[in-house]
């Protein structure tokens, strides 16, 4: 049984004018609102008296109020849909663990508005010091500004400046057996795993072979898989180089992934030819010899149900 992909990948690099574009989405209605408001309300500052006409205090009036009540409903849904966006994407690979700190970020923000609305309530009243309210506003605008910056931009910055590497590889641990099947491309057969305990290569389970055209993407479990043996062989060459013994635990764990990463590939039939590769001609070096060689390579590395496996001397 055989599945072809025709799924775009998903990859897709964010240009300046797209990132210019989003903000200007967002900016512009809150900008159109301020602008009508301050021109067609007269604001003035007014005097206003307690109950008994004994206590009051110069305030701006509320002329046009609803303007700034827009701009906070904005900001409120600007939440909203951070907290969306963070929740469809938690199972999505990140460098920086954008979803963590959407969460922690709009709970900061949100705490810091409800406080801020409850305190404005007990300071509305015409005996208070005028400066307490503006003072209120103020330090509201702040915390929510502070904690954006402070939780969702400033880790970027600091990673960018600090020149910190990212391994791809543990972005993604975790994740492929919760997920085995996340792309529509990742298909193979008869995949095995080692166990650890008596290293014996065991058959787990047969799943459907795919065929990939040209400009499909790179199967998902392919690419976890290459992460995987990836990580592992950097792992042994740190601890084991330089003339240090390799031991039986990284022997069967590097045989394990690469078993598996080797019938990953070999689950994959691609439907274009060397010839089709920028429509010019065979890539240089596959010659008819190294087909010839890989499948003398095939027939060495297969392997049957229950085969022991031991290291070499």
């Amino acid at each position: 049984q055989r599945r072809v992909s025709h799924t775009p990948s998903l990859r897709k690099t964010v240009t300046a004018k797209e990132t210019a574009s989003l903000i200007a989405v967002l900016t512009f209605p809150q900008f159109v609102v301020q602008v009508f408001g301050a021109a067609y309300y007269n604001r003035h500052v007014e005097f206003q008296l307690d109950e008994n006409a004994n206590i009051g205090r110069y305030m701006c009036s509320d002329d046009g109020e609803w303007t700034t009540s827009f701009g906070r409903g904005m900001i409120a849904l600007m939440f909203v849909l951070a907290v969306m966006m963070a929740w469809v994407s938690r199972e999505l690979p990140s460098a920086f663990n954008e979803k963590r700190q959407m969460f922690r970020a709009t709970g900061i923000s949100m705490a810091i508005g409800m406080a801020a609305a409850i305190a404005g309530g007990d300071i509305q009243a015409p005996t208070t010091d005028p400066d307490r309210v503006v003072g209120l506003r103020v330090m509201n605008a702040i915390g929510i500004a502070t904690t954006v910056l402070a939780l969702v931009v400033w880790p970027k910055i600091r990673r960018v400046r600090s020149g910190e590497k990212v391994v791809m590889g543990s972005l993604f641990s975790g994740r492929s057996d919760s997920h085995p099947s996340s792309s529509p491309a990742t298909t193979v057969t008869n995949e095995y795993e080692v166990n650890l305990t008596s290293g014996v290569l065991q058959h787990i389970h047969v799943v459907d072979r795919i065929t990939l055209k040209k400009d499909d993407p790179l199967p998902r479990q392919l690419e976890l898989d290459i992460f995987a043996t990836q990580e592992t062989l950097r792992g042994i060459a740190d601890r084991c180089g330089d003339g240090r013994p390799l031991s039986l635990s990284d022997w069967k764990r590097m045989r394990a992934d690469v078993t598996n990463l080797f019938n990953r590939i070999d689950g994959i039939e691609l439907m274009w030819t060397n010839t089709d590769e920028a429509g010019g001609p065979p890539v240089s070096g596959i010659t008819d010899a190294d087909t010839d060689a890989e499948a003398s390579v095939t027939a060495a590395c297969s392997v049957t149900e229950a085969a022991p496996i031991v290291p070499s001397t």
